[in-house]
Protein backbone atom coordinates (compact mmCIF):
# COMPACT_ATOMS: atom_id res chain seq x y z
CA UNK A 1 0.00 0.00 0.00
CA UNK A 2 2.65 2.11 0.75
CA UNK A 3 4.61 1.68 -2.52
CA UNK A 4 1.30 2.60 -4.33
CA UNK A 5 0.55 5.94 -2.50
CA UNK A 6 4.21 6.70 -3.49
CA UNK A 7 3.95 6.68 -7.13
CA UNK A 8 1.03 8.14 -7.07
CA UNK A 9 2.29 11.06 -5.02
CA UNK A 10 5.08 11.15 -7.55
CA UNK A 11 3.28 10.87 -10.08
CA UNK A 12 1.24 14.01 -9.39
CA UNK A 13 4.63 15.57 -8.53
CA UNK A 14 5.91 15.06 -11.85
CA UNK A 15 2.70 16.31 -13.45
CA UNK A 16 2.30 19.13 -11.59
CA UNK A 17 5.99 20.21 -12.42
CA UNK A 18 5.57 19.58 -16.35
CA UNK A 19 2.23 21.70 -16.48
CA UNK A 20 3.57 25.11 -14.74
CA UNK A 21 5.63 25.23 -18.54
CA UNK A 22 3.47 27.35 -20.84
CA UNK A 23 4.31 29.40 -24.51
CA UNK A 24 5.20 32.66 -23.26
CA UNK A 25 5.85 35.79 -26.01
CA UNK A 26 7.92 38.92 -24.47
CA UNK A 27 5.97 42.33 -26.46
CA UNK A 28 8.27 45.41 -26.21
CA UNK A 29 6.77 48.73 -27.47
CA UNK A 30 7.66 52.04 -27.71
CA UNK A 31 4.60 53.64 -28.54
CA UNK A 32 5.18 53.58 -32.21
CA UNK A 33 6.31 50.40 -32.90
CA UNK A 34 5.46 46.37 -31.63
CA UNK A 35 7.82 44.40 -31.44
CA UNK A 36 6.91 40.00 -29.97
CA UNK A 37 9.71 37.88 -29.46
CA UNK A 38 7.92 34.05 -28.70
CA UNK A 39 10.22 32.14 -25.62
CA UNK A 40 8.89 28.98 -26.16
CA UNK A 41 7.83 26.82 -23.10
CA UNK A 42 9.19 28.03 -19.96
CA UNK A 43 7.84 28.55 -16.32
CA UNK A 44 6.09 32.19 -15.80
CA UNK A 45 8.83 33.19 -13.74
CA UNK A 46 11.81 32.68 -16.32
CA UNK A 47 9.40 34.72 -18.78
CA UNK A 48 9.50 37.56 -16.63
CA UNK A 49 13.53 37.76 -16.53
CA UNK A 50 13.80 37.14 -19.76
CA UNK A 51 11.49 39.98 -20.61
CA UNK A 52 12.50 42.26 -18.38
CA UNK A 53 16.39 41.73 -19.41
CA UNK A 54 14.73 42.69 -23.22
CA UNK A 55 13.64 46.28 -21.98
CA UNK A 56 16.51 47.10 -19.85
CA UNK A 57 18.78 46.34 -22.32
CA UNK A 58 16.29 48.10 -24.90
CA UNK A 59 16.42 51.28 -22.64
CA UNK A 60 20.11 51.31 -22.49
CA UNK A 61 20.41 52.64 -26.12
CA UNK A 62 17.46 55.16 -25.24
CA UNK A 63 14.24 54.95 -23.04
CA UNK A 64 10.58 54.53 -23.70
CA UNK A 65 10.39 50.80 -24.00
CA UNK A 66 7.71 48.85 -21.97
CA UNK A 67 7.86 44.99 -22.77
CA UNK A 68 5.48 42.83 -21.26
CA UNK A 69 4.91 38.80 -20.91
CA UNK A 70 2.24 37.37 -22.97
CA UNK A 71 0.49 33.66 -23.39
Amino acid sequence: MKKILSFAVAGVFVLGMASCKKDYNCKCTDGTDTETTPLGKVKKKDAETACTAKQTLYNTYGGGVTCTVEK
